[in-house]
């Protein structure tokens, strides 16, 4: 495949001074993440990755919504990763909980299942 077929998100991410904490850079904005350990004080990496999902299902609820003319007010999504304490580095499973206001419930189930066939 050509490079012209994809398209490239770059996030950059260094050490600082403080041991577990990285300072991260996409697009020239910047943002502290915390190790599930220490120092523990701003939002910890799985926090930030589990963030990235339900954002993009956020955003996508409201494309379609406009695609399709329904009537969004407000979507809302909750994302709860599960991992066994001996298995940190897999999950068992995650859980989304999403509420809409302004669709029908018909209507909010197709937005669900467009977002599942993505």
């Amino acid at each position: 495949m050509a490079d012209e077929d994809f398209v490239s998100s770059t996030v950059n991410t260094t050490t600082t001074r403080v041991h577990g904490r990285t300072l991260n850079s996409a697009r020239g904005h910047h943002f502290i993440i915390d190790g599930p350990t220490r120092p523990g004080e701003e939002v910890f990496s799985m926090e930030a990755f589990l963030a990235g999902i339900s954002s993009c299902a956020v955003h996508l609820f409201e494309d379609f919504a406009e695609e399709e003319g329904i009537p969004l007010q407000q979507a809302g999504v909750t994302i709860e990763a599960f991992r066994k304490k001996d298995e940190l580095h897999r999950f068992d499973h995650i859980d989304l909980t999403i509420a809409m206001a302004g669709p029908t419930r018909a209507q909010a189930e197709h937005l669900v299942e467009r977002f599942k066939g993505r």
